[in-house]
């Protein structure tokens, strides 16, 4: 799929490891007619786009009804996670625990 509108498709690939959260997921792209991995996490969906790519919003299960949610948005070669929120399992349904600063990369 093409995250970044240029017109070429990066790629998604999902590993067969399972992690405890599940599989991780690779996206590729080409640059000088190789194929650099330019982010990595595990379930994913595609947001709107900034810097002219698409955001990335990724949640993983940490254990225990515990769940991540990360927005990576595209900045200077790669993508970065901006925001990291905690969530917990309630009667079923997600809850909103906490918001955490990601460690600068």
């Amino acid at each position: 799929m093409d995250l970044n509108g240029d017109g070429k498709d990066e790629f998604i690939v999902q590993s067969e490891q399972r992690y405890s959260g599940g599989p991780m997921l690779f996206a590729f792209e080409e640059r000088q007619r190789r194929f650099i991995m330019f982010g990595e996490q595990g379930d994913l969906y595609l947001g709107p786009r900034t810097n002219g790519y698409a955001d990335i919003v990724t949640t993983s299960r940490a254990g225990a009804g515990e769940y991540t949610r990360c927005l990576l948005r595209y900045n200077n070669g790669t993508y970065r996670t901006v925001r990291i929120a905690d969530y917990r399992l309630v009667r079923g349904r997600l809850v909103f625990v906490q918001e955490r600063t990601p460690n600068p990369q």
